[in-house]
């Protein structure tokens, strides 16, 4: 990539500034990952790296770090809430059920009908009572707030197939 810059910059062209930018990202992303590597116990670095891997669309990769976080700091709300999250969008029922109670417990007053309408789902979904579990899905999807929607969205779009 480093290369490419090279060759790009004294033409200037208008595909080097996005090439720029897309460099830079690579370089903090990088960064990001050799900072858990470093302090695997670290928090922060944990949080950063599992944010920009689901705000990236790869929830595969974001779950082990939720994962991680959540191991680290249990009584974590969004930790927990991920791990949840992206449990259900990436098919894994049994972890997501186990996230599910613990980000429960931790959640806010009016999180709460949330996760009430997640376990329905859940549960309808391991009887394949895909009907009921798309129903309940969608009304955890619309008492959730705005950050999460996304993820749920996945999950629920999922279930419809």
């Amino acid at each position: 990539m480093g290369r490419l810059m090279n060759l790009l910059s004294p033409q200037r062209t208008p595909d080097y500034q996005r090439f720029q930018d897309f460099y830079g990202q690579l370089q903090n992303f990088q960064k990001q990952i050799d900072a858990v590597r470093k302090s695997p116990n670290d928090i922060a670095a944990r949080r950063a790296l599992a944010q920009t891997w689901k705000a990236r669309g790869q929830p595969q990769f974001a779950l082990p770090e939720y994962q991680a976080l959540a191991r680290l700091a249990p009584n974590d709300y969004d930790a927990q809430k991920n791990v949840a999250f992206l449990s259900l969008q990436t098919n894994h029922p049994d972890d997501a059920q186990r996230a599910l109670v613990s980000a429960a417990a931790l959640a806010p007053e009016n999180e709460k009908p949330v996760w009430q309408n997640i376990q329905v789902a859940l549960n309808a979904q391991k009887t394949n009572q895909f009907d009921a579990a798309l129903k309940a899905a969608q009304a955890a999807l619309a008492l959730a707030p705005d950050a999460d929607k996304a993820t749920l969205q996945a999950w629920v779009n999922a279930i419809s197939k």
